[in-house]
């Protein structure tokens, strides 16, 4: 199967040499849920990302569009539950590596520039920051519940019952500036509303104003996702763009530590981006 997808999606890819320039990828509904870092090119065993950086874009985009995503020196906001009521009432097990996972990402920035909410903290930390058009970059591990078919319901389960649900469609009421939003949550970059065009949590923060989102598609592990953080964040940091930034974690990934080498744990992490900055 995933040979005849190769065969019908990448059979006419100009034969070009591997090079730092994103390649953008613009899908069609199901196709969004492609992981494309992983499909090997025709006639051999070599990955996408071995030809460089990918973009998953919502439309087209001038070229230039994806060589923005650099650290501007910014402030960051970092949000870490484990769990709550709402985990619970879902049926989920309580996380062990997202609040360390926020604490990490929040200590590889300056003190200053950094703002941590943690635990019962991250409740409503998104709904009630009347600074949150100032990040320039937002990262969230939590667990994420993701309804089939009804993308607009899905939900960032961060809050406990006395607070407010952080919907999609609340989400897609912030006021955001940030250049990325990376949610370390299963399936987050995931969804489509069947009769229309790309949809979910990552469809969301971008109609609320952040430029890129990246996220995985399915289920991770969340000892592998934090590994996954720590590994953009340092790329990240050094100058890379977020397409970039992730290439190269998910390649750390695949050829490190022999736990993560599997495609599921680096493969299904989409760097999404909005085409109309």
């Amino acid at each position: 199967d995933l040979d005849q997808l190769v065969g019908v999606l990448l059979s006419d890819l100009p034969d070009v040499p591997s090079s730092d320039k994103t390649m953008k990828i613009v899908p069609d509904l199901a196709l969004f849920g492609v992981p494309w870092a992983a499909l090997h090119l025709p006639g051999d065993r070599q990955s996408l990302i071995d030809r460089g950086p990918l973009a998953i874009l919502d439309q087209p985009a001038p070229v230039s569009h994806v060589d923005r995503f650099h650290h501007r020196d910014g402030r960051l906001l970092a949000v870490g539950a484990n769990g709550n009521a709402a985990v619970e009432s879902a049926g989920l097990k309580t996380l062990q590596n997202a609040e360390p996972e926020a604490r990490d990402v929040a200590a590889a920035w300056p003190a200053d520039q950094a703002t941590l909410r943690i635990g019962a903290d991250a409740a409503n930390a998104l709904i009630q920051d009347d600074n949150l058009a100032s990040y320039e970059a937002i990262h969230v591990a939590s667990h994420a519940l993701v309804l089939r078919g009804r993308p607009e319901k899905s939900m960032l389960l961060l809050a406990g019952e006395e607070h407010e649900a952080l919907t999609a469609d609340a989400i897609r009421a912030l006021d955001l500036d940030a250049a990325f939003v990376f949610l370390s949550s299963c399936e987050a970059g995931g969804g489509r509303e069947m009769r229309a065009e790309y949809a979910g949590l990552a469809r969301s923060f971008l109609d609320a104003g952040a430029d890129a989102v990246v996220a995985p598609l399915i289920v991770v592990d969340d000892e592998a996702a934090k590994a996954m953080a720590a590994r953009f964040y340092a790329h990240w940091l050094s100058g890379q763009s977020v397409p970039a930034a992730l290439r190269a974690a998910q390649l750390d990934l695949r050829h490190g530590d022999e736990r993560w080498a599997h495609p599921f744990f680096w493969a299904f992490y989409q760097p999404i981006v909005a085409a109309a900055p």
